[in-house]
């Protein structure tokens, strides 16, 4: 399957400079908040968002207007814990039987190649 979606990652702002317990439960919420997240807007998501690198999450949602969604969401279950957000748009290839993201091109004129995979991977 190769179609263009969005690529969301949210990233915990400042996170480096918490305490460990602080770090540790805005983790956790981080991702009970991911599975939310998952359950609430199913229909629009391609591939489930998940912990990526350490202090983020990375999903794959179907279209720029269910991103916007996705983002305020994300923004209200964190409170106060502020997130930064990146957007990739472009072609994927999903591997035959799960949700899971292979790879995604980006257009960015910083990348040598067309095809590259996410920042996390």
């Amino acid at each position: 399957m190769n179609n263009k979606y969005v690529v969301l990652k949210a990233d915990i702002v400042g996170s480096r400079n918490f305490s460990e317990g602080e770090r540790n439960s805005a983790l956790t919420n981080l991702n009970i908040n991911a599975k939310k997240i998952n359950g609430k807007f199913s229909q629009f998501i391609s591939a489930d968002f998940d912990i990526s690198g350490g202090d983020s999450i990375l999903g794959v949602v179907k279209d720029l207007s269910s991103t916007y969604k996705i983002i305020l969401e994300l923004e209200r279950l964190m409170y106060p814990i502020r997130l930064r957000f990146g957007i990739g748009y472009g072609n994927i290839n999903f591997y035959e039987s799960s949700n899971t993201c292979l790879l995604y091109t980006s257009p960015s004129p910083r990348d040598l190649s067309t095809s590259r995979m996410p920042s996390s991977a």
